[in-house]
């Protein structure tokens, strides 16, 4: 016989919980709470997000400068205050510098001017369509709308089609 079988010692649960007292809540579960091991009742049931929104998409830099460009800003004007886009304003008071003197202004005030000249699109010339068009366009509006034809030599509705709508 060893010395070691004459002093057993009573054996303790040996269930993670040592540390607690013997009336703690969580003695006697069947797993430890820990490290990435929180308690079962505020875990997130399974299938279900932690964060269901998700997170919040950020926004683009030239959005928010431009939402600030155009954002309206209040000017004073001889004829009382405006509101204006913030751009307008900015060119608005580089106009006043330049007719006041100022050369730099003057420049500046120029070089904006010719950028908007220089890109502006070239305006569209209205020219009439030709008389096989106008026929097709004024047959479809008569078609989806119910309107009556004009005559194309009068240009007035035909009198039948007037007094059946």
């Amino acid at each position: 016989m060893h010395e070691d079988d004459d002093h057993e010692q009573p054996k303790v649960q040996d269930d993670g919980f040592e540390h607690l007292g013997e009336d703690h809540p969580s003695r006697g579960k069947s797993y430890n709470t820990g490290k990435n091991k929180p308690p079962v009742t505020t875990r997130f049931p399974k299938g279900v997000s932690g964060n269901p929104k998700g997170k919040k998409k950020g926004r683009h830099v030239a959005n928010m400068i431009r939402d600030e460009i155009l954002a309206p800003v209040a000017i004073r004007t001889p004829s009382g205050k405006k509101k204006v886009p913030a751009l307008v304003a900015q060119f608005l008071m580089v106009q006043q510098e330049s007719l006041s003197g100022n050369a730099k202004a003057r420049e500046q005030y120029f070089k904006i001017a010719q950028n908007l000249i220089l890109n502006e699109p070239p305006p569209i010339e209205d020219e009439a369509l030709p008389e096989d068009d106008e026929a097709i366009i004024a047959e479809h509006i008569a078609r989806r709308f119910g309107q009556p034809l004009p005559d194309p030599d009068t240009g007035m509705e035909d009198e039948d089609e007037k007094e059946e709508g």
